[in-house]
């Protein structure tokens, strides 16, 4: 593929990603995140068998806060959230096997840093990720700095970690 022209003045040229052979695993903070940061390439991609999703949190407190709420409540949102995610993986093309929720509480990835490295690292070997992508957000509990944890992992060739939503705004 031909590099992107070059861009005006001030303009951030967007980079032509690389063809992505093997196991792609996109691992997703929350749900909807891995649609907003790359549901084009995952829509796009050829080899739909090589397409793993792992979602970290559970969607409990999304798409607001549940804070106060009863635990049948936020129970019921997660089951919410992972259902919308399964379809819409279903509809960009991500068989059915290959989605998995690790359901971290939302707003806690900062306090189990050690369980979900533990996480990483098992799923990243059984995957055989050739290259981890991370559509992240700007969240406090993504600042944590949990994505790091995988390039410091040395498990995989390429880890491509973008700010999917500052393109579309915030939506808080």
């Amino acid at each position: 593929r031909a590099p992107p022209a070059a861009a005006e003045p001030g303009v951030t040229a967007i980079q032509t990603l690389p063809e992505l052979a093997g196991p792609v695993l996109v691992i997703a903070p929350h749900m909807d995140d891995e649609s907003l940061g790359c549901g084009l390439l995952l829509a796009g991609h050829l080899r739909k068998e090589g397409l793993h999703l792992l979602f970290a949190t559970d969607g409990s407190h999304s798409p607001e806060p549940t804070a106060g709420a009863p635990e049948a409540v936020r129970r019921q949102l997660a089951l919410t959230r992972e259902q919308e995610a399964r379809e819409a993986m279903a509809v960009l093309g991500v068989p059915a096997g290959n989605v998995t929720f690790l359901a971290f509480e939302d707003g806690t990835l900062a306090t189990c840093k050690g369980a979900l490295r533990a996480s990483l690292v098992e799923h990243i070997g059984r995957v055989g990720a050739s290259a981890v992508l991370v559509p992240s957000r700007c969240a406090e509990d993504l600042y944590a700095g949990w994505w790091r944890l995988i390039a410091q992992l040395g498990a995989v060739p390429r880890v491509l970690v973008w700010d999917g939503e500052a393109a579309v705004g915030r939506w808080r």
